[in-house]
C-alpha cells in the first residue's frame, strides 16, 4: 500500500503529512505492507484541509476543524475500492497543534474502518489483471480467452480492451493468486506465452 494525501491549513498547501502518517500506521496494524515507493499494488490518495474555527470561550485555547476525504485504488486497474470523509475538530494552544490535531483526529476515524474494508474487497473481489501483447487478432484472443477461462483457478475472465495487439483481461479468481495463475499460464498447453511480469493483483505477459 502507498499512500498520498495532501495537506491544507488556513486553505493554504502544507508540507505536513498528519493523516498520511496516522493512516499509515492503522494500515499496518491491519497487516498491509506499507510503501513510500510509487510503485503499490493500492494506493491511499486523498486531501486534508484543516482551516481555523475559533478562539473564543476556550480560556486560551484554539479550535480548528479539519475535513479528511481519501479514496483507495487498485492501482493497476484504478478501480475504487473504497471511499470515506470524515470533519473533526482539535483543540490546542497554537494554531499549529490545533491544526495537526484536527487532521489526526479526522484520519484516525477514517482508519477505524478503512482498513478492514479493503481486506474485505480483496478476499471478496479476486481479480486479477491480465495484459497480454503480441495478440494477432480478435480470433486469436477469443481462443486465448476461453483457455484462461478453463483454468481451475479462474470463476469468469472477460476482455476489459483490446488495441493494437495489446488486450488487457480481467480474471476473477475463485481460488489461487496472481503467481499461481502465471504459473498455470505458463503450463498451459493451447498456447504458447511468456510471462514479463507478475504483481499481487496484475500479470503481464506476451503471447509467442
Amino acid at each position: 500500500v502507498a499512500l498520498k494525501i495532501d495537506e491544507f491549513i488556513d486553505c493554504k498547501p502544507s508540507l505536513t503529512k498528519y493523516a498520511e502518517s496516522e493512516l499509515k500506521n492503522k494500515f499496518i496494524e491491519a497487516g498491509f505492507t506499507v510503501t513510500d515507493s510509487v510503485i503499490s499494488d493500492i494506493i491511499v490518495e486523498g486531501i486534508a484541509d484543516s482551516n481555523f474555527n475559533t478562539d473564543t470561550g476556550l480560556g486560551g485555547m484554539i479550535s480548528y476543524r479539519a475535513t479528511v476525504s481519501v479514496k483507495v485504488m487498485k492501482t493497476g486497474s484504478s478501480d475504487v475500492i473504497a471511499t470515506d470523509e470524515k470533519t473533526f475538530g482539535g483543540v490546542d494552544v497554537t494554531k499549529s497543534a490545533a491544526a495537526k490535531a484536527s487532521i489526526i483526529n479526522g484520519a484516525k476515524k477514517i482508519g477505524e474502518q478503512m482498513p478492514q474494508t479493503v481486506l474485505k474487497f480483496l478476499r471478496d473481489h479476486s481479480v486479477v489483471r491480465l495484459t497480454v501483447s503480441n495478440v494477432e487478432n480478435i480470433n486469436k484472443l477469443n481462443d486465448f480467452t476461453k483457455s484462461v477461462r478453463a483454468l481451475i483457478e479462474v470463476r469468469d475472465c472477460w476482455v476489459r480492451n483490446f488495441s493494437d495487439g495489446v488486450a488487457s483481461l480481467d480474471l476473477d479468481l475463485k481460488k489461487g493468486t496472481a503467481t499461481d495463475i502465471a504459473k498455470r499460464l505458463e503450463q498451459n498447453t493451447n498456447f504458447n506465452i511468456k510471462i514479463i511480469k507478475t504483481g499481487a493483483y496484475d500479470i503481464e505477459a506476451e503471447l509467442k
